[in-house]
């Protein structure tokens, strides 16, 4: 079932799927991409009542007057208590990952959050060049044809070709004044706090992940959040989930079993 909840100058669209009375899984896609992206791990959870969001500003989540992580967070939120749902499992990738990160800091309440592909955004783990990567990266896609862009984000995102023919059309739905107008309200999620993840956290990446500094922060995930169990995803790239499915939906049925009561 296709459902929408009109949040400030966005409709929010996402499906609900699976049984209702069972443990609920949410889903959070990456930045560009929409929620089609998760379809073999929805196949790998019909026992479960599956919640699968369009991030606002992408897919049918669109049009949409603006873009922040923290909006994003309380979009979740307001889907999460009109579904009853608020001690949900979130799994997030990337763009996906920041959010679930924000919702972990404003309310908490979750079964357990596992976030693929992300960087920690309240650690002061980064240096001053990352941050100014991040700043300048919007002015900087915007020297390239779209196309061009296009072609660059899916290739390098993914490990193999199939992952890439699924990216492609998912990126064709944004037009390119929105994708680097919105890219600023991930560019400008990074900030320092104090937070207790009060469930089950998991971090994982592609084997071949090269995008950003993904990699490079992988070990800070523990020195940040002791409890964090850290897990890579072999043959894949930054969308791991569609390089590698087997493997990832392993991970990810027995990071759901771990939480679910």
């Amino acid at each position: 079932m296709i459902k929408h909840i009109d949040r400030q100058d966005c409709s929010v669209h996402y499906d609900l799927l699976g049984a209702d009375n069972a443990q609920t899984v949410a889903f959070l896609h990456g930045y560009g991409v929409d929620r089609s992206m998760w379809q073999s791990q929805l196949a790998a959870l019909t026992d479960y009542k599956l919640i699968n969001i369009d991030i606002r500003g992408h897919g049918q989540s669109q049009p949409c007057g603006h873009f922040s992580i923290r909006s994003a967070a309380q979009d979740l939120r307001a889907i999460l208590e009109t579904e009853q749902s608020e001690n949900a499992i979130l799994i997030g990738l990337s763009m996906g990952g920041y959010v679930v990160q924000e919702y972990a800091a404003e309310y908490g309440g979750a079964r357990g959050y596992w976030l693929i592909g992300s960087t920690p955004m309240f650690l002061p783990c980064y240096a001053a060049w990352e941050k100014l990567s991040l700043k300048y990266a919007g002015a900087l896609m915007k020297l390239y044809p779209w196309k061009t862009l296009k072609d660059t984000i899916a290739k390098s995102s993914t490990h193999t070709p199939e992952a890439q023919e699924i990216v492609r059309p998912m990126i064709d739905k944004m037009e390119k004044p929105d994708f680097i107008r919105f890219w600023d309200g991930v560019a400008t999620c990074l900030y320092e706090r104090d937070v207790t993840f009060d469930a089950p956290l998991m971090f994982s990446r592609g084997a071949q992940d090269v995008q950003g500094t993904v990699k490079l922060h992988t070990k800070d995930w523990q020195k940040g959040y002791p409890n964090c169990e850290i897990k890579l995803i072999p043959n894949a790239a930054h969308i791991a989930n569609l390089d590698n499915p087997a493997a990832f939906n392993q991970i990810m049925l027995e990071f759901i079993q771990k939480c679910s009561p």
